[in-house]
């Protein structure tokens, strides 16, 4: 049995209305979700978390022993437990990086799981060296190689080059070799792929533009209604 002094807390707070915590306890994580019974809609990271890491458990990813669920007088309690994996967090992203996270994702997505949440905070380097992925809240699991798989997979690829490598096109585009160099698709596939990067660049574009726009169709308004109001109340002279 673990003792109170081996238990670490990494994370702690309030998202959402719902509580969460991340703690160490020797060689294990919990996680521990608390919704308050007033709550009815909430996500729930357990239900991708577990499922993804049993799916990627023969290829080496930390194992998942399941969850549970505890009705107290504060709510719902859900508890995950699954192994702790040591390292440390990755301060800058260059070349090693972008070779080591495409490999790292064909890998990850070799077990038909993809992230939906390749974030430069959810990679850290292992006491080895090699780099490794710590969050599957988001995951999403598919059954077979379908095209909503691998338009998926284009659209985590497209998240990987924006977000830890901020748009680098050398680096996004040395992501991409690797993580092709470390697959093997078929030219078709690869091209469903690509027709994923390239509709989730589209996507981010448009709700970029659309929200540019609704801004400025705001302020316009605002102007409208000032200008109006200084028309009905000329001040006097």
């Amino acid at each position: 049995m673990t003792s109170e002094m081996e238990r670490e807390v990494l994370v702690s707070r309030w998202r959402k209305n719902v509580y969460r915590e991340v703690a160490r306890e020797g060689d294990r994580i919990i996680k521990r979700y608390r919704i308050p019974p007033h709550i009815k809609r909430y996500t729930k990271p357990w239900k991708c978390e577990h499922p993804a890491l049993v799916q990627l458990a023969a290829l080496g990813f930390p194992k998942s022993y399941g969850y549970k669920t505890i009705q107290t007088a504060e709510g719902i309690e859900i508890v995950h437990t699954r192994d702790y994996i040591p390292g440390t967090p990755i301060e800058t992203y260059g070349e090693q990086e972008a070779r080591d996270m495409g490999v790292l994702l064909a890998r990850i997505h070799s077990g038909l799981v993809v992230t939906d949440d390749a974030q430069g905070h959810n990679f850290i380097r292992n006491e080895s060296g090699d780099m490794q992925f710590i969050d599957f809240g988001k995951a999403r699991i598919f059954t077979h190689h379908s095209p909503r798989f691998f338009l998926r997979v284009g659209h985590e690829l497209f998240d990987a080059k924006r977000m830890p490598f901020s748009n680098n096109r050398k680096l996004g585009r040395q992501l991409i070799d690797a993580y092709m160099s470390a697959t093997s698709l078929s030219p078709i596939t690869r091209n469903m792929v690509q027709i994923g990067i390239t509709s989730a660049a589209f996507t981010r574009w448009f709700k970029n533009t659309l929200h540019l726009r609704t801004i400025k169709h705001a302020l316009r308004r605002i102007g409208s209604r000032q200008g109006a109001a200084r028309s009905s109340n000329p001040q006097k002279t």
